[in-house]
């Protein structure tokens, strides 16, 4: 998939799930931060993860999430979420 056509639906996943939680939706770019900037909890990254499975119709090992990075020193940007889809939508 295209990566620009990637990221633009994890932005609109991020934005509804914010909606949804009544919560303001800040302006997301590529290089938005989900925990710094977008306000994401880590909790909140394993909600996410269910709903990017469902968009994208692909499956996301349990253990990940859409917030934490993996080195687990700072936040996920929207940018490199949008790869860790394209990888696992290769493996499936």
């Amino acid at each position: 998939m295209d990566k620009t056509k990637t990221i633009d639906r994890v932005k609109s996943v991020i934005r509804s799930f914010l909606e949804m939680n009544d919560r303001e939706c800040p302006k997301l770019g590529s290089d938005t931060r989900l925990h710094q900037q977008a306000g994401l909890s880590s909790d909140e990254g394993v909600c996410i993860v269910l709903e990017l499975s469902g968009e994208f119709g692909v499956e996301i090992p349990d253990d990940f999430n859409a917030v934490v990075h993996e080195s687990g020193q700072r936040s996920r940007t929207v940018a490199e979420l949008a790869d860790c889809i394209i990888g696992f939508q290769g493996e499936s």
